[in-house]
Formats: C-alpha cells, structure tokens, sequence
C-alpha cells in the first residue's frame, strides 16, 4: 500500500486514537494485519498504561500546592509533599515511571515486527513510530503554543521553589516568603486547572502528523524490507502504544526487549509530516540526553540532493527515544519542524492529512533506509578490520 493509504486509514478512516481508547485498538489491529503478512515474525505485546499525562502531572502539582499552603499552619509538615512532588516531577519527566505506575490503567499494545537480514545477524536496527495521539488543550493553542517551552519551564521552577521557600521560612520566619509560596500556589493552581480542562473538555485530535506520518512510513519500511533486506542486519519495526501517556508503550517494549537490544541501533519516526526534516542531537524537556554519535554522524553522511536533513536538540516533548537514551541505549530520532522550530498543528484539531507534505513521508523511508545501510556497512567494515 502507499504512504497515503496508510496516512489516511490512520488519520482519517481510524481518526483520533488517543491512548487505551477505541481508536488505539483499532489503529493497532490495522498495523498488526499490514505487518503480520510482510515480517519474518511478529508479535503483539500488551502492557498497562495510564490514559493520559495530564493525571499524571495533575497530581504532582496538586502535591505540590499543598506542600505549598502548609505555610499557613505548619511549614514542617509541608516539606514532605513539596519534595516528594519534585522527585515525581523529575522522573516522571524523564520517563522514569514512579507516580503514573500506581494510577489506574488499562491495556494497550505494542506491535513488533522483525525482518531477518540475508545473511547471519551481526547488529539489529529498531525502527520505532507511535500510533496513538494527543488530546487538544489550551497550551496547544495555536496563539500559545509558542510559549509551550517557557510555561513548562516555569512549571517545573515553581515546583522546584516551593520547598526552597518552606525551608526559608522555617529558618527566618519572614511573612513575605509566605506571599511568594501562596503565588506559586496560584501559578500551579492554574496549570492544574489547564490540565484537567483538556481531559474534561477536549478532544482526542486526528494525529495525521502526531504520528500517522511516522506509522505510515514504518508500514512502508515493511514493505521495502520485504523486497531487499539488509546483509547482516536484523531490523525491527516496532508501533508503540500510549507514547502520548508518557511513553508508555517505549517502556515496556524496553523493559521485555531491552536486554537484548543493548548494542541495537533505534531510530525513531515522529511528526515527520510538516515542516523541515530534522535528526535530533539532543532529547529531554528537562534533563537533556545526547543522542548517539553513531547515528548522528550517519545521519550527516547521509545528507545531499533532495535529502537534507539538519540538525537540532529536540526540548519541546517527550519521544520513545528519549526512553531509550535516558536509558543508556544508541538513538535518534527523525523529525520536522518550521521555521519557528515548533511542530505545526501540534495537538490540535487541525492535525490533518490535508497539512502533510507527503514528499516529507516519502524522504523520510530514504533516509531511514539509508540509516539502515550505514548500520549494514558498519557491520562488514568490522569483520573487515577484525
């Protein structure tokens, strides 16, 4: 099938597959069906995942206000939820799942289709894509989504803050540090209120380049694996489930595969559709994870003509890949932005197939068959020197 075929049973048949719903299982069993008749071997791997990161991040910053008002009666009693609100922040953030672990979940899946080289395997490229998508909310707005980076900042200092000003105000007993604790009280109030206006008054959106562009190229990769496989290296197409969650999915294809993909190579497809193509160097909201020098020296020899991709560090949202560099394993990601370096139409009604530049998708299988190629040459350049 074509990349549109493809783009289109996902974004507009299927439509908005927001994480654990309908939408999600159907997407999933259109995927499993096109790779179940192309790849050597497949395998669908259920896991748990909560439905959306807006409970998540709700509730640390609810933690957060109230270790923020204890200054009224008791600064000392504050303290514990004000820092343990910063540990769920942080690992929460960077894909370390503690808080989100223990809120109700329900079953999604991820797809993993394998394409066994010609010869022996000697290395084993990951090719990941979500397929779920994103609820629209009013950070996403198209007026305020400029300010996306710099509100979550801002978020993540005023929980940082909190315990500051509590510590603060037990040592000097200073009235003003309990004005600045009840105005980051407020500011976090708010985000809250943001947080739970998108889950009770938003809707999942059609996801064409967040990310039916990634799967749609992934689908494609089966198809080109099919006719000309690599020599020695064992590709895996892997379509994860609630990435919008908190990648979810990422976490638990590495938690049952990650021992054996310690020395993969994983290249990760997201919102490919709009803008310039990009390769990451960099990934992480908070703690910035560098991507692999492998890949991104690669990922420069492989730019020319028509394929010119550029670099960028991606700060603005959590990938699948940077579940796997937080997690010591080679990634990067291919990606495309504007000149405003944002993610046009992100989360929002007008994520549809009508705004995809479809050469983008069509760029997109060259380049990660490229990729696939330098791992490949890789492979019998060793053996060559060994």
């Amino acid at each position: 099938m074509t990349l549109y075929k493809h783009l289109e049973e996902l974004a507009v048949n299927i439509g908005p597959r927001p994480p654990l719903s309908s939408g999600e299982k159907r997407a999933s069993k259109y995927i499993y069906k096109i790779l179940e008749s192309q790849a050597d071997h497949i395998q669908a791997d259920e896991f748990y995942s909560i439905s959306s990161f807006s409970w998540t991040f709700g509730l640390i910053l609810f933690i957060s206000i109230l270790g923020a008002l204890s200054i009224h009666f008791s600064a000392f009693l504050g303290l514990p939820p004000a820092i343990l609100s910063i540990i769920f922040f942080f690992n929460e953030v960077n894909t370390r799942p503690i808080l989100s672990s223990r809120l109700p979940r329900g079953k999604s899946r991820n797809i993993t289709a394998r394409f066994n080289p010609e010869n022996e395997t000697e290395k084993i490229a990951v090719i990941t894509a979500h397929y779920d998508t994103s609820t629209a909310g009013i950070h996403f707005h198209p007026k305020m989504v400029k300010g996306f980076r710099l509100t979550f900042i801002a978020v993540a200092c005023a929980v940082h803050l909190v315990p500051v000003l509590l510590i603060l105000y037990i040592l000097t007993d200073n009235s003003l540090l309990i004005s600045l604790n009840n105005l980051l009280a407020l500011y976090l109030a708010v985000n809250t209120a943001v947080l739970l206006h998108r889950e009770l008054w938003n809707r999942a959106v059609p996801g064409a380049n967040d990310n039916a562009s990634g799967t749609a190229v992934l689908l494609n990769l089966a198809e080109e694996l099919t006719k000309k496989p690599p020599a020695q290296t064992e590709v895996w197409l892997v379509a994860t489930g609630c990435e919008e969650a908190g990648t979810s999915g990422m976490i638990s294809f590495l938690e049952k595969y990650g021992t054996e993909l310690k020395d993969a190579y994983f290249i990760n497809l997201d919102t490919i559709g709009i803008g310039d193509l990009k390769y990451t160097t960099g990934e992480g909201m908070l703690q910035l994870f560098p991507c692999s020098r492998e890949l991104i020296n690669w990922c420069e020899e492989i730019t020319g003509g028509e394929l010119q991709l550029s670099p960028a560090e991606n700060r603005l949202m959590n990938t699948d890949a940077v579940t796997a560099l937080s997690r010591g394993f080679k990634a990067v990601s291919l990606r495309a932005e504007n000149d405003e370096e944002l993610l046009p139409h992100w989360h929002w009604p007008t994520d549809t197939v009508e705004n995809i530049r479809i050469k983008n998708l069509f760029l997109s299988v060259k380049a990660v068959k490229e990729l696939i190629k330098k791992i490949d040459n890789s492979t019998a350049e060793t053996e060559i020197k060994s």
